[in-house]
């Protein structure tokens, strides 16, 4: 079998989207999660009807962490094509993540405080990303060459 070298920005996969509308998807993703209230995941247990006494556990998404993780997916996404300005600001964010971490753990601090200062760094994240992607060219209005 002869091997091939694709062009990542031109790939596609199975449901034929390219790499750039992978990202582009998950830049939207992320707008949408970033348009909701934030707020930790709850349980809330209800009585099954009928009386026969069980409950039944059901429990709301933490937004705060849904976000977080969509903004990881997407920096993950991005990394290989960092230019020096994002590879520095990346760094730099997640320094102050990972010290904050250590400091929570030292502390054994809140939970709650600690994803709530952690998406305050996410969104700094994703404000970063969205600039490297317009320097990239993929935010500009109209049809973009790849």
């Amino acid at each position: 079998m002869e091997e091939q070298i694709i062009d990542s920005e031109n790939w596609k996969n199975q449901n034929n989207f390219s790499y750039r509308e992978i990202v582009l998807k998950q830049v939207s993703r992320v707008a949408t999660l970033g348009s909701k209230e934030m707020r930790k995941g709850w349980w809330r247990k209800t009585m099954i009807a009928g009386g026969s006494g069980e409950l039944f556990s059901n429990y709301f998404t933490d937004t705060r962490k849904e976000y977080i993780s969509a903004v990881e997916v997407l920096h993950d996404l991005l990394q290989p094509k960092f230019d020096d300005e994002m590879e520095k600001s990346s760094e730099n964010i997640q320094e102050e993540i990972d010290e904050m971490y250590e400091g929570y753990k030292k502390e054994r601090g809140d939970k709650d405080a600690f994803y709530n200062d952690k998406l305050k760094l996410m969104r700094a994240m994703f404000q970063e990303l969205c600039k490297f992607l317009e320097r990239y060219g993929w935010l500009e209005g109209g049809v973009v060459e790849e």
